[in-house]
């Protein structure tokens, strides 16, 4: 989740440099909030010392999405306050998406998804506060709104 933004922006660095305004949104989760007790993993050793578990696989996908909030906040730094390149991380909510079907889930964590499904937002619903920081350019420049953490508007 986090090594393929960093090489896209790598990749992108130059052209976002020249640019009048770029943004850079990361899409992250408040399941950053659900990680193991290092928080992140800083070194490939332990990054790769998970095996992916019933148990951990929560904890794995939090570290990454935690990883693309830190990574804002550092990208921001090291651009400056002065860059125009604004970067920033968001939640865009519970989605209504097939992701849960993607692994062996107990079938009573199954029948709870099923229950709060009809909560969710539809994935339309959810793109508003991605498109937000992507494309609110005069407000994200006035109010300098760069490095954070954004949750559904």
């Amino acid at each position: 989740n986090l090594v393929g933004h960093h090489l896209l922006h790598k990749l992108m660095e130059h052209k976002l440099s020249e640019s009048k305004m770029a943004r850079v949104v990361l899409t992250s989760s408040c399941s950053s909030f659900d990680t193991f007790n290092y928080t992140v993993a800083t070194d490939l050793a332990t990054l790769n010392s998970e095996v992916v578990t019933i148990q951990n696989g929560r904890s794995l996908y939090g570290q990454s999405k935690l990883a693309q909030i830190m990574w804002a906040k550092k990208l921001t730094r090291n651009l400056g306050p002065r860059s125009n390149v604004f970067v920033n991380s968001v939640h865009p909510g519970g989605v209504a998406t097939p992701i849960f079907s993607k692994g062996p889930i107990p079938w009573f964590v199954q029948k709870v998804i099923d229950w709060l499904q009809p909560t969710l937002w539809s994935a339309d619903i959810a793109a508003i506060s991605l498109l937000y920081l992507g494309v609110a350019s005069d407000e994200l420049e006035k109010e300098n709104i760069r490095g954070k953490f954004y949750h559904p508007i």
